[in-house]
């Protein structure tokens, strides 16, 4: 039987989760004090200058890039991980081998196409160059990202839950 507190705090868990990727979709509060600190002035300056932005120092610029890639690469996996989940689907009888595989795809293809919506308009540029500049500026960073949450998967599936599972019933691990 599952101890009830544990319950709760998955539920919690999933609802936090929801509220962080349904409001700002990555980062939480953490985006929001970066937007007022950081896109906002930036906005601000920009009214007074004539509509030309103020020149951003590179860990400003670096950390707009980072965020926006987070997002597209978080959205693709939270719809990755329940479609596979109601789907059932396995890889070699494994949830673990599908979720790394859906959870990449498709965390890839929107995170592409996040930076395409972003990059071309800023550019002028047409859809099969824009998509080339997108994949240019995300291949890189969005496959980082995955390997660290994949990591991270991997302890909570391999060595987290062994271990809470054996808590609970004693025959597991």
């Amino acid at each position: 039987m599952v101890p009830t507190w544990l319950t709760v705090l998955a539920w919690l868990s999933i609802g936090i989760a929801f509220l962080c990727a349904g409001s700002i979709l990555y980062a939480g509060p953490l985006a929001v004090l970066g937007y007022f600190r950081v896109g906002r002035p930036s906005s601000q300056e920009a009214k007074r200058n004539g509509g030309k932005p103020p020149e951003k120092h590179f860990w400003e610029t670096a950390g707009v890039g980072v965020t926006h890639c987070g997002a597209g690469c978080t959205v693709g996996d939270i719809i990755a991980e329940f479609a596979i989940f109601f789907a059932g689907l396995t890889v070699a009888g494994s949830v673990l081998g599908a979720e790394f595989i859906g959870d990449y795809v498709l965390a890839y293809v929107l995170g592409i196409a996040f930076q395409y919506f972003s990059i071309a308009p800023m550019r002028g540029l047409s859809f099969g160059p824009g998509v080339w500049a997108a994949i240019k500026a995300d291949t890189l960073s969005l496959t980082a990202f995955e390997i660290g949450l994949f990591g991270w998967m991997a302890l909570s599936y391999f060595v987290f839950s062994i271990r809470i599972s054996s808590r609970i019933n004693p025959r597991i691990g």
